[in-house]
């Protein structure tokens, strides 16, 4: 009757742990990393139904971009060179240069703070995107460090150059044929 009450509350004892173990996880704070370097936010980053949201100025501005946020719209408007993004709060859609694209977590306001789901923002961007859970660990490598795409790395993958309409490349040996 003692060793099963006392394997009783052994088992009780490493459900306990395990469960402790896995909430403290739950709720460590979320890391960022861009590029290898960690981003600040003023804000936490926060878990929302499985998407990891971030302070919106603080994603664009590191992600190169410049970042307006229109009160009387509800929307945020990020400008990259060429690259337009227009997000509203509590849309589904997202707009690039002009074009509606649907979106699963939509930017929202958290104690006066819009947030923006950081994959989505990143991507639209350039960057690429991982996420670790174990680590709660975001990793985005941003456009500038990319590697370069298999297309350009290796001549192999042009196929038969023999096959190539060389005639309608023109005649490129002097600067002339250069046109600005």
């Amino acid at each position: 009757m003692y060793k099963k009450f006392k394997k009783s509350i052994c088992l009780l004892l490493v459900v306990l742990l395990c469960a402790s173990i896995g909430a403290a996880s739950a709720s460590s704070p979320i890391r960022v990393l861009l590029d290898g370097s960690p981003l600040q936010f003023d804000v936490p980053p926060q878990m929302i139904d499985g998407r990891t949201m971030v302070p919106m100025r603080a994603i664009f501005e590191a992600l190169g971009a410049e970042v307006l946020w229109n009160e009387r719209n509800q929307n945020i408007t990020a400008t990259r060179d060429d690259l337009t993004i227009i997000l509203m709060i509590n849309a589904d859609r997202m707009y690039i240069n002009s074009m509606a694209f649907r979106i699963d977590a939509p930017p929202t306001v958290i104690g006066g703070r819009t947030f923006v789901p950081l994959r989505v923002v990143s991507e639209a961007l350039g960057a690429e995107v991982a996420w670790d859970g174990n680590a709660r660990t975001v990793t985005i490598v941003s456009e500038s460090l990319q590697e370069p795409t298999e297309d350009y790395e290796n001549p192999e993958d042009w196929g038969d150059l023999s096959d190539w309409d060389w005639d309608s490349w023109g005649d490129f040996d002097g600067e002339e044929d250069i046109k600005d």
